[in-house]
């Protein structure tokens, strides 16, 4: 009938009870609540149908902690066939259970690092092949212009300009490397913290104007001297910025402020009312090549290295040096 009479010596080790509590079918109040109705009923049909039991759940022990166990029965039949009694185990898989659960979560990593990866490496063809035909266009512009004339002048501008693009993604890969590797060297210096945020608002103004999108400045009027590495601090501020006149609609609103902490540290915020980003998103938000889900006409453009950058910067700043985006 399934009732328990007889339990061993690691049995009662490890649950502290007494056969008195647990014989029969006392022993179901050690399973993990949640388990229990299936377990019983799961045993029950086998007990019925005189056919092996087996199942894994959770078993408390004396301390209150529950780990998984693989339970099992099988019927022992006397001369006539007929079950007289069922003989079963008790194994602790807990470790086993955890190291598959690792395993699991290890190949969905790298499932979705390698889904990342294809879709990076999509991006980055089109980035890099985007500057390619304009320059094509241009170089064929110049053999035909007139040395010195306006079209050349215009067909030497637009080179420059796809020049400095294709070259921006190229330091932020290189950069991106770098971070990786540990090969980040800071030139150190004492750098007014306050200066640097408006001047590097400024090299950024023109992508808000162009994008209609309005770049507030609520900076000190005296300098705030940190120690840093000032091109560092200002591709830090710059990617914070660019990414912000990318992401905020036309007639939202950026608001780049500087605060001297009373604990002696500059914190430096970048805020915008921008279309904001999914759970999902920002649960990666500072991984290389993660980008909220967007077509590849690229409307927006980029790696998706830009707060990867931000983030692994940041964190060979020296104390005392914030910086954040919102």
């Amino acid at each position: 009938q399934g009732g328990i009479f007889w339990f061993n010596r690691r049995w009662f080790e490890f649950t502290a009870t007494s056969l008195q509590e647990v014989r029969g079918w006392g022993w179901q109040k050690l399973p993990h609540p949640d388990h229990v109705q299936r377990v019983v009923q799961k045993m029950r049909k086998c007990f019925a149908a005189g056919e092996p039991w087996e199942d894994t759940f959770p078993l408390r022990g004396k301390g209150g902690d529950y780990r998984w166990f693989l339970s099992r029965a099988v019927p022992i039949r006397d001369g006539n066939g007929e079950v007289s009694r069922w003989f079963g185990t008790n194994t602790d898989i807990t470790e086993q259970r955890v190291a598959e659960e690792n395993l699991r979560d290890l190949n969905e990593r790298l499932l979705e690092a390698d889904r990342r990866k294809n879709e990076f490496l999509a991006v980055l063809s089109h980035e890099l092949r985007n500057p390619l035909a304009p320059i094509r266009n241009s170089v064929y512009i110049l053999e035909r212009a007139t040395p010195g004339g306006e079209q050349a002048n215009r067909a030497r501008e637009v080179i420059d300009r796809q020049a400095q693009h294709m070259t921006r993604l190229i330091e932020d890969l290189l950069d991106v490397t770098r971070i990786s590797r540990g090969k980040i060297t800071l030139q150190r210096e004492g750098v007014d913290i306050n200066a640097l945020a408006r001047r590097t608002a400024e090299d950024h103004r023109e992508i808000f104007t162009r994008n209609g999108v309005q770049l507030e400045l609520c900076t000190l009027q005296e300098p705030l001297w940190v120690e840093g590495d000032p091109t560092r601090l200002a591709q830090v501020v710059g990617n914070l910025l660019t990414n912000s006149a990318k992401f905020t609609p036309q007639g939202g609103k950026t608001v780049l402020s500087v605060e001297a902490d009373p604990a002696a540290s500059a914190t430096v915020r970048i805020r915008d009312n921008g279309v904001g980003m999914s759970t999902e998103t920002v649960a990666h938000l500072f991984e290389p090549f993660v980008q909220a889900a967007q077509t590849l006409d690229r409307t927006r453009g980029g790696l998706g290295l830009g707060l990867a950058l931000v983030k692994g910067l940041v964190e060979v700043l020296p104390e005392g040096v914030s910086v954040t985006g919102g």
